[in-house]
């Protein structure tokens, strides 16, 4: 476990695309709550 090795980590962030249900599930049952969103915009030709 991460807090046997490393007691003085407090946060740990991932990044998930919002469509990737199966990660974010996981993410879930570890206990990780969304802290913020990141958008991506793209100019079209």
């Amino acid at each position: 476990m991460l807090q046997e090795h490393a007691s003085d980590v407090h946060a740990i962030y991932t990044y998930n695309a919002g469509v990737n249900e199966h990660m974010l599930a996981i993410n879930r049952r570890l206990g990780f709550t969304p802290s913020e969103l990141m958008g991506e915009l793209q100019k079209r030709a």
